[in-house]
């Protein structure tokens, strides 16, 4: 019931030195055996909770609200100018959220903008086309000449192009 251990060293420069380890009985050996195992398990468990505690971390952290930012800017891709991000934070990605917000109603501002000065111009072109077609005269059959007007704009309005042909 007993094991012996001898591990031999060298200490300034003493020979044949060495220490012995005396245990008593197996059984304490297979208790610490078992502490060692418990502790090994315990940690290793420790270990993983950490790591997925620190994953649940980021993923509420960082993750989700770079999601939300992503399925937001497809929205307005897609077309929906009202979509805007809720992010409640004074970190960086808060900052990402708001800036995103300031972009998002700059471009819905620019876009109705953009459509009132378009309006603007198909109502002045067409106003144009209508000065340009009451410009030409009536013509009058004559025994001398044989006069034709055409005219053809390209969308609302065309160019003044005059000839005379024999």
């Amino acid at each position: 019931n007993e094991i012996l251990f001898y591990v031999p060293l060298s200490i300034n420069k003493i020979e044949n030195t060495f220490l012995l380890f005396k245990l008593d009985k197996m059984k304490e050996m297979n208790t610490r055996i078992r502490t060692l195992y418990f502790l090994v398990g315990f940690i290793i468990i420790v270990i993983a909770l950490f790591h997925l505690i620190v994953g649940i971390l980021l993923h509420l952290i960082i993750i989700r609200p770079i999601k939300i930012l992503s399925k937001k800017s497809n929205e307005i891709s897609s077309g929906d100018l009202s979509a805007r991000v809720k992010i409640k934070r004074k970190d960086e990605i808060g900052q990402l959220g708001n800036a995103f917000n300031d972009m998002a109603s700059s471009i819905q501002e620019k876009i109705v903008e953009l459509d009132t000065q378009n309006k603007k111009m198909l109502l002045e072109l067409k106003m144009a086309r209508e000065v340009q077609r009451s410009i030409y005269p009536v013509i009058r059959k004559t025994e001398k000449f044989d006069i034709a007007i055409y005219h053809r704009p390209l969308i609302e309005v065309s160019g003044d192009y005059h000839d005379i042909i024999p």
